[in-house]
């Protein structure tokens, strides 16, 4: 992500916009940035400083040193930078001191005839030591660590589409209250929501959700750090494949909207998970699709608010009369993670819920509320479309 002074945007009466990398200048940014890219891996093996001394004077033959140093920043992201694993700094300093003990007073200013006593020590080390430089001591100094490489192989659209993510999510960290309204990928959602450790309230609106995200500046303390969580729960949130979001922005002239949603043409780079927690529950879905019944399946739909956490079973089923009800599968997890599970459904008290434990689960059918099934090594479709039929007569 970038910081404050590296954010590009426009402030209008009632907008605040990012001021993006567009396509119009598509081959000009394009050419910036593969330029950075090859100042990097041309310094594979060098420090950060000496990376640092090109980049600046790089910079200086351009007139928007906010962009450049912005893609620098992303690229940097991607760095790896390293000491010398093999040297002992603290102790190589020690060494030398100990050496210049006997030569003290050591004098930094050389006289007309003789050398500094701090040259002549450094070099009388150097000599007895094979040491290469002064500079021996200090490779654990951040800025002496050595640029190693690059973890990705990066292509300049890849970072050109990470800077404009960037600039979105650098909006969010004046945020004062955000909304975003979903209609699927709600388990996803709130992994991010949970992971970000937002505080939130949630509302089921006809087809979709609306869900009201406390901003950093909504609080009185650890805003910058909220902030910076906030932001990353943008990515996200682009994960769902239909969203939208509005978030209140404080600005020197007040608070302005900045609105997203997935049209925008923003990439995130989170990876999407795979849409089943398990093999069980995989093959439960393809069986269950292949059963001729009045019966919809549909993965993680439902969302139940529980206060400080929320509750989504794995399937909804609907039926074409218009009747619904949800499955639970319960594989085989920690006692812990059983504990918790089992609070949450006695938390969502839903008589239309229907949950499938496996058996070598330590509990029983008196463990849960309602509809229990108990599964070997699969959940089998037509015992739960028998308890379907049972649980909506």
């Amino acid at each position: 992500m970038l910081t404050g002074n590296l954010l590009r945007y426009v402030v209008g009466e009632k907008e605040i916009t990012p001021r993006y990398l567009t396509r119009r200048h598509g081959d000009f940014y394009l050419r910036l940035t593969n330029d950075l890219l090859l100042t990097f891996r041309a310094h594979i093996g060098k420090t950060r400083k000496e990376l640092t001394t090109s980049l600046e004077q790089y910079e200086r033959g351009w007139a928007g040193h906010r962009i450049v140093r912005g893609l620098t920043k992303i690229i940097d992201g991607f760095a790896e930078y390293q000491a010398d694993q093999e040297i002992n700094y603290a102790e190589e300093r020690i060494r030398l001191f100990e050496f210049a003990e006997k030569y003290r007073p050591i004098v930094r200013q050389a006289d007309v005839i003789h050398k500094s006593t701090r040259d002549v020590v450094l070099e009388r080390y150097f000599q007895e030591n094979n040491t290469p430089s002064f500079q021996h001591f200090y490779g654990d100094l951040v800025e002496n660590h050595k640029l190693v490489g690059l973890r990705d192989e990066l292509r300049a659209e890849e970072i050109i589409r990470r800077y404009n993510l960037a600039l979105a999510q650098g909006l969010l960290y004046r945020c004062h209250r955000m909304h975003v309204w979903v209609w699927d990928s709600y388990k996803t959602i709130f992994h991010y929501i949970k992971l970000a450790g937002l505080m939130h309230t949630i509302q089921k609106q006809k087809d979709h959700y609306f869900i009201c995200v406390d901003g950093p500046f909504s609080l009185f303390r650890r805003t910058l750090k909220y902030g910076i969580h906030l932001a990353r729960f943008l990515p996200g949130l682009m994960l769902a494949k239909r969203w939208s979001m509005r978030a209140d922005i404080d600005t020197p002239n007040g608070q302005r909207i900045f609105q997203l949603d997935h049209a925008s043409g923003l990439v995130s780079y989170y990876k999407k998970e795979n849409p089943f927690d398990s093999s069980t529950e995989e093959s439960f879905c393809r069986d269950f699709e292949k059963q001729k019944s009045g019966w919809d399946i549909r993965r993680e739909t439902e969302i139940i608010d529980l206060g400080d956490t929320v509750f989504i079973p794995d399937f909804t089923f609907c039926h074409r009369d218009g009747r619904q009800a949800m499955l639970e599968i319960v594989g085989f997890w920690t006692p812990e993670y059983l504990q918790r599970k089992i609070a949450k459904i006695h938390s969502a008290n839903r008589q239309d819920l229907i949950v499938a434990v496996n058996e070598k689960l330590n509990c029983s059918k008196e463990d849960f509320p309602g509809v229990v099934i108990f599964f070997k090594t699969r959940v089998k479709a037509e015992m739960v479309l028998a308890e379907l039929d049972k649980l909506i007569a």
